[in-house]
């Protein structure tokens, strides 16, 4: 008898414990129990990986749903990064960043010519007053803070990056405070139009200090979109604006102070772009303007001036092409700077494509009268 058989001869016989381990019949089912088990595992081995592998993707549209707005209705402080935006839906509130991060949805195109996105913004007050918002970094949004009809908030150590079209824009807002912020990379990554680092609009009594603006499109941007009353946009999103400002001049009284602006594409500071009178009566000084492509320019519009210095001896601006010399050694340059008058052409055919700057020849209303030597700190 071979051992097989001797084996299964044993495994038939009968003993008092009554073990059947080694019988014939057991194997199999011990056998069958792996191998079911075995295709259980695989099975939600293999569950897993589909289900990974069909995660859904993120676009414009599952945005919302996927990252909700963040609504601050009270003093907040951040304890991790957020994906969405905030919205300040109260006053008198302060919003903490703590340093972490605000991510917007980035940008989606339609084709490789056109730009397409929801317009998005990292944070947003909307007819607000009293806010603080301070220590956030914003990325990845149309805007990255966005103040519409305010007035009386504080934007304050805020980081603003890698945005598409602005980095701060205050749109009919008044007596607002922008104060040690950053805001650079703000690019379209579709266009060859490059977006602008702080924008104002129809907006006036702001005050913009220590701030830094840096590799952006333009640095500053006040007055580049189509000019209208400040009445008229003021009460078409809020529906009153309180008396006392009645008739106001919109882009007028705001202070530019102590900014640094520094390697811009197109312009440190713009002043006034779209097919009307440019902003003037706003003040300029003791800002650094550092390599920009061209550092400071005004509509090409006679008459309508702006101050660009603090009176001797507090000087104005520090500019760093300015080809003037010091010889009494005060700091303060012996000739004025002018900022050009500019125009723009446009190109029909491409209504993405960034403008073509012509620049004019200095008219004396817009002057460094003080420039200084070298550049500020703090």
């Amino acid at each position: 008898m071979d051992r097989w058989a001797s084996f299964v001869d044993w495994c038939k016989k009968r003993s008092k414990l009554k073990v059947r381990t080694f019988n014939p019949k057991n194997i199999m089912v011990v056998t069958l129990s792996v191998v079911l088990i075995s295709l259980i595992a695989s099975g939600a081995w293999l569950y897993q990986a589909l289900s990974v592998a069909q995660t859904v993707e993120l676009t414009k549209y599952n945005y919302a749903t996927l990252f909700p707005t963040l609504r601050i209705t009270e003093d907040t402080t951040l304890t991790e990064d957020h994906h969405g935006m905030v919205v300040i839906d109260a006053d008198g509130v302060t919003l903490d960043g703590n340093g972490h991060t605000i991510t917007g949805p980035g940008v989606w195109m339609w084709s490789s010519t056109q730009r397409m996105w929801d317009f998005s913004t990292g944070i947003t007050l909307y007819g607000r007053t009293g806010v603080t918002v301070k220590n956030c970094c914003v990325t990845n949004f149309s805007a990255g803070v966005f103040l519409d009809s305010c007035n009386g908030n504080m934007l304050l150590n805020n980081t603003i990056y890698n945005n598409v079209e602005w980095g701060i824009l205050l749109s009919a807002a008044y007596n607002n405070t922008i104060l040690d912020n950053t805001v650079y990379g703000i690019r379209d990554v579709v266009s060859n139009f490059d977006g602008a680092g702080f924008i104002v609009e129809m907006s006036f009594g702001n005050t913009f200090k220590g701030n830094v603006a840096y590799d952006n499109g333009r640095g500053f941007s006040i007055g580049e979109f189509e000019r209208e009353t400040f009445e008229e946009h003021f009460e078409s999103h809020r529906g009153f604006l309180p008396e006392e400002y009645k008739g106001i001049e919109e882009y007028s009284g705001n202070i530019f102070e102590a900014n640094t602006v520094e390697g811009n594409t197109e312009a440190g500071f713009l002043i006034g772009r779209a097919p009307s009178p440019p902003p003037y009566r706003n003040i300029f000084f003791h800002n650094n303007l550092i390599d920009n492509a061209i550092q400071a320019v005004v509509q090409l519009e006679g008459g309508y001036p702006n101050t660009w210095d603090d009176g001797y001896p507090s000087g104005g601006n520090y500019w760093s092409d300015y080809e003037g010399v010091d010889a009494d050694g005060d700091g303060i340059g012996d000739t004025p700077y002018d900022i050009l008058p500019v125009s723009y052409e446009w190109d029909e055919d491409d209504p993405y494509a960034a403008p073509i700057p012509i620049l004019g020849e200095p008219d004396g209303n817009n002057m460094d009268r003080f420039p200084l030597m070298a550049p500020l700190n703090g």
